[in-house]
């Protein structure tokens, strides 16, 4: 028997959205400028060490293992689970080598852009994301009167 635990996401659709977009489209230009210069494993790397600060800024209250499923979601757009199986549990380079700087800036760049994705994400409301469903239910906080002196 099969044990699914379901979690409820405090992030909006559109959101989850601009995660998914990052995803898709840091994955194409790492392929486009290093195509030459890399191998796919090293691109899968980098590309998860990516997502990995993507989503650590992102959702910074989350669990790890929430972290993880979400960096897991956000690879299995254009990765293969193997791909990102491999790359979670490859010994990383040393820091100084030329892949090793790539992939802590790729890293800090993620952290970067999930930072704003959180300061944009906390300007709207939020959405209840249903796990294995495309419907999102609308949250939105209740409106309270501000009493003002006379």
């Amino acid at each position: 028997m099969h044990n699914e635990s379901i979690v409820a996401l405090n992030l909006s659709g559109s959101t989850l959205s601009r995660l998914e977009q990052k995803a898709c489209s840091t994955e194409a230009m790492l392929r486009q400028r290093l195509s030459g210069n890399g191998g796919s494993t090293e691109v899968d790397l980098i590309l998860c060490h990516y997502l990995y600060g993507l989503v650590a800024a992102a959702m910074s209250e989350a669990s790890p293992t929430l972290l993880l499923g979400m960096l897991r979601h956000l690879g299995s757009l254009v990765l293969s689970n193997d791909a990102i199986t491999s790359a979670l549990f490859a010994q990383p380079p040393g820091q100084e080598t030329d892949l090793g700087r790539m992939i802590r800036l790729a890293e800090q760049a993620g952290r970067r852009e999930g930072g704003n994705i959180r300061s944009a994400e906390c300007t709207t409301a939020h959405d209840l994301i249903e796990p294995g469903t495309s419907r999102h239910a609308d949250l939105q906080p209740a409106k309270q009167k501000v009493r003002t002196r006379p």
